[in-house]
């Protein structure tokens, strides 16, 4: 994965540079001095991918206290951007060598959001938002394993949507909206604490940089501010 390879090499490269001292005089002088410029322009791209996640982050849960709609066709349109919105982002996380498995999540997820924008409005779409959560859902599993380790706070965060998910099976009409709602806003709280795990990671200044809107709610109700 592109972007935890760059934190990685970011990290090592003091290491490197020892190494460097035990060979040629000339080649470490010449790799040492290269490796001395890269290393300020390798940690601002990291220190700009970190932000740039962390405003999607942030967009991303504004969007998803604005849920559920007050009609079907202005819910499927405010979930379809959610879609949009998590298409863009998760990919930013895992990096440029994604997985097979990942990238067919990202095709499921996709595939919603493109329904929702272009299907009949006389469709239930209960059906094609539920396909979407189910497909974030195993990305952000995902994402935890194989970029953040399986952390603990992003595990408890993921088994909270995946019991909205769940619901989803049997809860209909407006109902359904509610819990897909909070589904969203449960992805958008996984996406933070994510997020964080970044900023710690990459060693900058600070925590995300609005403080989280949706919080885990174990207990099974509504996720608030």
């Amino acid at each position: 994965m592109a972007f935890s390879r760059s934190l990685a090499t970011l990290c090592l490269l003091p290491a490197t540079f020892g190494l460097m001292l035990t060979g040629c005089a000339k080649t470490t002088s010449t790799v040492g001095q290269r490796a001395a410029k890269e290393e300020p322009q390798l940690a601002a791209d990291v220190t700009g991918r970190v932000r740039e996640i962390q405003n999607r982050v942030n967009d991303l849960d504004a969007a998803s206290q604005q849920l559920p709609g007050n009609s079907e066709q202005a819910n499927r349109q405010m979930i379809e951007q959610c879609f949009g919105d998590l298409t863009r982002l998760l990919p930013m996380i895992e990096g440029d060598y994604q997985s097979g498995e990942f990238r067919q999540g990202i095709r499921v997820l996709e595939s919603a959001r493109q329904q929702l924008a272009s299907g009949s409005t006389d469709l239930a779409s209960e059906p094609t938002i539920g396909q979407g959560l189910r497909a974030s859902l195993r990305l952000l599993e995902n994402l935890n394993s194989f970029v953040f380790g399986q952390d603990g706070e992003i595990t408890k965060r993921i088994d909270v949507v995946r019991q909205k998910v769940d619901q989803l099976d049997t809860a209909h009409g407006p109902r359904n909206r509610v819990i897909a709602s909070q589904a969203v806003r449960g992805t958008a709280s996984v996406l933070q604490q994510m997020s964080a795990a970044l900023v710690d990671r990459a060693g900058l200044e600070g925590k995300p940089t609005t403080n989280p809107a949706t919080k885990p709610d174990a207990g099974g109700t509504a996720m608030v501010r």
